[in-house]
């Protein structure tokens, strides 16, 4: 008796805030929708004329793809227009929806809609040959889709919590087909319900059934979440029963069904249990799932009447002794997923139940683990008000570094088990970036290497990245900056703690150094002529300079290469343990196993000589490296070798490639530099080399000086180095 008068007042109450809350604000509010026609032209919108939800173009959600509408044979009156254009992605490994201003910690459902259509005119997709392509919620796989038919709408739904204040939908190329879109949707969903779904976890939608009707789709403004309920086709065992009458949301509801499935329930034509079943490996799933059955009584029963069943799964118990409450919605379903092969549900009357069992909606989830972790949110910050400040020619889309195989181009990252991944990297050159150095890079706390060289900076050297202490190399050469170098800029690099990378003759070293030059924007021009004949006479001393300087050197290159040779004169080239002690290198010392690491088992060659092969790889630090291995055709022996590695090592100029290590481990030999991004001098020269502008003759004159100065070392290829790059600043 209490339990019945309880469900009055529960009854009472939820009538009168419902009946206000529909008087304030009539239907649901599509403010903090997200409805997107992917494919739809730039700047136009419509209202969907069966659900009143405005939509939009995805123009400014993703730059990349290519905008199509399908064929005219697929199109029909009950296709929505949302499915009747696409966007595909025939380039990318990776495109990325990002949907922003979101709540960091909220739920939301999304759902991605696909209609092939045959908008290629290919007839693509085939069951023998399907389209297919991974669809990602930011770095975690969401759903790997396959398309087989041209005139099936497949859609896709999850719901998920949002890590940031912000969600990426990204496409993944498989190499199986274009990848494409159709239609994209994000709907806000209260943080208490969908309990099974967190931080995580996200939910995979398998089934949502409304139980009753045998036709006809359920979904907003019915559903004020925009869920869509399927009417489910049951056999002839069971019944349909309905009401006209609001059923009503409890209070502790978990699920917020809609009223209109709600009202609608099956239950057994004969006898008192009402089965249903399901086979995930029919549906190709995993098995592993979340089930939510959704009850509520819509029948006024009698003072003689009761409704009361036990739920069982697979034939064991789940619940016992049910009773639905009239009007009044309530749900049962698992708190943990249940990993089965086969799903069986039975409603069984109890004994002192004078009614058959109902069931009014049925909703099945496939549990999405979240085992990628995002990269940091202040790098993702930071990096991302960077692309919005310059105009970034790359495909930056969705996570910077996470997956590792899609990390955004020109980054390095950190990668540690149970760690948010950390920018260590960011190589921005010849990337066409113009303007003041940002703030913004000063935010990225982890970085290691910034390198901003040969692009189109201007204004002053800020102070703010002396700030960034886990900063070890600045690159700012070939920009437009003027001014003083920060003091304490300076300072690290003199303490070595810093590598900083400028050029002249601004920026200056200090204000006492630039003189009037650093704020003087009214300094008159030295005319074009003038600086021809100063720049010729430059040239002509320096040829004298180096003639005499080369004849000086003879004598000391004869004195160095003997003293490599003397202690081991009487050994064969192949018995080199006298030399290891002679051999005192300063830089690193690697395994050929090191190399096969920092390599990638040597994948990507850059470059080959007399000596052998170039590879491209990175430290473990994420520091590019260009790794020259010893061939066994190559002219160059042991002895030659060490020769070379010697000499490397005291040698330390500015305008040399640094030397980083070498690797002599048995028969193995390779030398390792830093990685020179920018391309070759000779392109650079030539204009083959993407900058964005051609080198003036001040600066090739530059080159050329600066490449005499670097060939301090006796050795007979550091002279011809000399005389190539004279002879590239006459000839090119």
């Amino acid at each position: 008796m209490m339990s019945y008068l309880s469900s009055l007042v529960w009854c009472f109450l939820i009538l009168v805030v419902s009946v206000a809350t529909v008087r304030i604000h009539g239907q649901p509010s599509t403010e903090d929708f997200i409805s997107i026609d992917c494919g739809l032209a730039d700047g136009h919108s419509y209202v969907d004329e069966l659900t009143k939800i405005p939509y939009t173009s995805d123009a400014q959600f993703i730059e990349a793809g290519t905008n199509y509408n399908i064929s005219r044979d697929y199109l029909s009156s009950s296709l929505p227009e949302h499915q009747r254009s696409l966007r595909s992605f025939p380039t990318g490994e990776r495109n990325c929806y990002a949907l922003k201003s979101l709540v960091q910690g909220q739920k939301y459902l999304l759902r991605a809609t696909f209609m092939y259509g045959n908008y290629d005119g290919q007839n693509s997709a085939r069951e023998d040959k399907p389209i297919q392509f991974d669809l990602h919620i930011g770095v975690n796989l969401w759903k790997s889709m396959k398309i087989v038919d041209a005139s099936t709408v497949t859609p896709t739904e999850a719901i998920t919590v949002a890590l940031a204040d912000y969600i990426s939908v990204c496409l993944i190329n498989k190499q199986s087909g274009t990848p494409f879109i159709s239609s994209l949707e994000l709907r806000p969903l209260k943080t208490s319900i969908y309990p099974a779904a967190n931080a995580s976890i996200s939910l995979v939608l398998l089934k949502r059934f409304n139980m009753g009707p045998t036709d006809g789709l359920i979904r907003y403004p019915d559903d004020g979440h925009d869920r869509i309920w399927k009417p489910f086709d049951y056999s002839s065992a069971l019944k349909e029963i309905s009401t006209n009458l609001t059923v009503h949301s409890h209070p502790d509801d978990l699920f917020e069904a809609p009223s209109a499935v709600l009202q609608t329930a099956l239950t057994p034509v004969n006898g008192l249990v009402l089965r249903l079943g399901w086979d995930p490996k029919r549906e190709d799933i995993l098995p592993e799932c979340h089930i939510i059955m959704q009850f509520a009584e819509i029948q006024s029963l009698g003072p003689n009447d009761s409704r009361t069943f036990d739920i069982y799964l697979n034939g064991d118990p789940f619940f016992d002794t049910y009773l639905p409450i009239y009007q009044i919605s309530d749900s049962v379903y698992t708190t943990v997923p249940y990993t089965e092969y086969e799903y069986n549900i039975s409603l069984k009357a109890t004994k002192n139940s004078t009614l058959p069992p109902i069931i009014n909606g049925l909703e099945i989830y496939k549990a999405m683990h979240l085992p990628e972790l995002s990269t940091d949110s202040r790098d993702v910050d930071a990096i991302m008000a960077i692309q919005m400040e310059y105009p970034v020619q790359k495909n930056w889309a969705g996570d910077p570094c996470v997956p590792r195989a899609y990390a955004w181009e020109g980054l390095n990252c950190s990668y540690i088990v149970s760690v948010p991944p950390r920018i260590k990297t960011l190589n921005l050159s010849s990337s066409r970036l113009s303007g003041a150095i940002s703030s913004s890079f000063s935010k990225l706390k982890a970085i290691e290497t910034l390198d901003l060289s040969y692009n189109n900076l201007t204004g002053t050297i800020p102070g703010f990245l002396a700030d960034i202490s886990s900063l070890q190399l600045l690159n700012l050469r070939g920009n437009q900056l003027t001014g003083p170098v920060p003091a304490d800029l300076l300072r690290k690099s003199e303490e070595g703690s810093l590598i900083l990378r400028i050029d002249g003759p601004n920026p200056c070293i200090n204000e006492s150094t630039c003189g009037t030059a650093c704020n003087n924007n009214n300094k008159k021009k030295i005319t074009t002529p003038i600086i021809m004949i100063i720049s010729i006479g430059v040239v002509v001393l320096l040829v004298v300079v180096l003639i005499v300087w080369i004849t000086r050197r003879r004598q000391q290159d004869f004195a160095m290469d003997s003293s490599v040779r003397r202690p081991c004169e009487d050994r064969t080239e192949r018995n080199v343990d006298c030399k290891d002690h002679q051999l005192k290198l300063e830089s690193r010392q690697f395994t050929y196993k090191d190399l096969e690491n920092i390599t990638n088992k040597f994948v990507r060659i850059i470059g080959q000589g007399g000596f052998g092969i170039v590879y491209h790889g990175f430290l473990e630090n994420g520091v590019q490296v260009a790794v020259k291995l010893c061939s066994q055709s190559s002219s160059q022996g042991t002895k030659e070798f060490l020769a070379e590695a010697q000499s490397l090592t005291r040698v330390h100029h500015k305008n040399l490639v640094t030397f980083v290590g070498y690797c002599k481990d048995e028969n193995y030999l390779a030398l390792i530099y830093d990685y020179m991004s920018q391309g070759s001098l000779r392109d650079h020269l030539r204009g083959k080399a993407d900058l964005g502008r051609i080198l003036s003759w001040g600066e090739r004159l530059q080159i050329a000086v600066e490449a005499a100065q670097g060939t301090i070392t006796p050795t007979s290829s550091m002279r011809r180095v000399m005389f190539i790059a004279l002879g590239w600043f006459f000839w090119s």
